[in-house]
């Protein structure tokens, strides 16, 4: 199971969501998310339907700044958001591999 270690989330998926509406902004961890995409997402050649373990390893360590946190004005909670293209490639949208029991990772 997939936990937020920061400590700041308790549920790994709300995490998901907050990091998600914070893609656009310039944040704390901006530059450092563009190299892992660069590393992991833009060069997986693995399977699209599992989740890129470095990708999650990231995020669950991912420490959100105060500053991070007060540029979240708006939450989406949709399947076809960005973040979950980071984790798993070629995701549908509509499996359940998001919620708290089904994550896997390859």
């Amino acid at each position: 199971m997939f936990q937020d270690k920061s400590g700041i989330f308790e549920d790994f998926g709300f995490k998901l969501v907050v990091i998600n509406a914070l893609l656009d902004k310039e944040t704390s961890f901006s530059e450092e998310l563009e190299k892992m995409k660069e590393m992991y997402v833009d060069t997986y050649d693995g399977d699209g339907f599992a989740c890129i373990p470095e990708m999650v390893a990231y995020f669950e360590n991912l420490m959100l700044t105060e500053k991070d946190l007060e540029q979240v004005t708006e939450l989406s909670f949709d399947g076809g958001e960005d973040i979950y293209f980071l984790l798993m490639t070629d995701w549908d949208g509509e499996s359940d591999e998001f919620t708290e029991a089904g994550i896997t990772v390859s």
